[in-house]
């Protein structure tokens, strides 16, 4: 990829999967905005297939 941003869509069962081009092997950096445009950002998240990974952060509560 370029480095610049892409937008992911979210699946109807709640994930967010990118095809076509896919993401490559990782690690990779998030930039993910909530409904009230807090944004987190993590950066060297590794590849786990079938596996979770933990965030570094969590958002703030809404109103």
């Amino acid at each position: 990829m370029s480095g610049a941003w892409v937008n992911v869509p979210r699946t109807e069962y709640n994930y967010f999967v990118q095809t076509n081009p896919g993401m490559g092997p990782g690690p990779y950096t998030f930039r993910v905005t909530d409904l009230y445009g807090n944004v987190l950002e993590d950066s060297s998240v590794p590849h786990r297939e079938g596996g979770a990974v933990d965030g570094a952060s969590q958002f703030p509560l809404g109103p």
